[in-house]
């Protein structure tokens, strides 16, 4: 008998392994989803961690815009100087936004689906196993005759 491939088959087709002996076409396509779920959890890693960026950005802005500054100028620089605690809020705030939208859109629904592929992959793989054993039952069977 042939010794089962060692090396990862990820970088094959489903259709060469399809037929294959060792049944390595289930195995094929559980690799490219096992690698598919690591790509959803960097992904998601990834918006956790701009969202947290964001977050603390704009309370770090939120709490720069409550400095004073001295305005005992007149004219247009005396407005200008004026509005740079209001501009510093509204871009504070537009961070927490941003962090809460990357929450709420981007995070949490990838953590739903992953969380759905956990469970639908709990369920395909106890299917597999019983068909797995079933065949190999057939294969003893047909093999004593």
């Amino acid at each position: 008998m042939a010794a089962v491939q060692t090396k990862p088959i990820s970088n094959h087709r489903f259709s060469t392994f399809f037929w294959d002996e060792h049944d390595r076409g289930v195995d094929l396509i559980t690799d490219r989803l096992r690698t598919a779920r690591q790509t959803c959890q960097d992904i998601k890693n990834l918006y956790k961690a701009r969202a947290n960026i964001e977050e603390e950005y704009g309370q770090r802005l939120l709490k720069l815009s409550q400095f004073s500054i001295n305005t005992d100028g007149q004219g247009s620089f005396a407005d200008a100087l004026s509005n740079i605690p209001s501009a510093i809020e509204t871009t504070g705030r537009a961070h927490l936004d941003l962090a809460q939208q990357i929450q709420h859109h981007l995070e949490r629904p990838l953590d739903d689906f992953l969380s759905e592929q956990r469970e639908l992959k709990k369920t395909q793989s106890n299917q597999i196993d019983n068909a797995r054993q079933l065949k190999n039952l057939h294969q003893n069977n047909v093999a004593r005759l």
